[in-house]
């Protein structure tokens, strides 16, 4: 995915929480760069903090889904009781 497919798809993201009724950052979506770009959807939280209680139903969603890992993410950087939504580049389909 490009620049601009993954700008896109984190804009849906923003929107789907916005009509769930989650608190979503005004100034969502953010183009970050990473040292280590992720790959795919990686809903990410700080460990230090108790799991917000949509976070396990968010992961498994999208596991679900084909979307994302069967488990979650941690980054210290993340606040504490926040959820950060990580669009990534879109992972190598394994070799057959």
């Amino acid at each position: 995915m490009g620049s601009e497919d993954r700008l896109a798809l984190a804009k849906d993201f923003v929107e789907i929480f916005r009509a769930s009724k989650w608190d979503v950052d005004p100034i969502s979506p953010l183009q970050v760069a990473y040292e280590e770009p992720p790959v795919g959807l990686e809903p990410t939280i700080n460990q230090a903090g108790s799991v917000p209680p949509a976070f396990p139903a968010l992961v498994g969603t999208l596991a679900v889904l084909g979307l994302g890992a069967s488990t979650g993410f941690t980054d210290e950087h993340t606040p504490v009781g926040v959820i950060d939504m990580k669009v990534g580049v879109r992972a190598s389909p394994p070799e057959k």
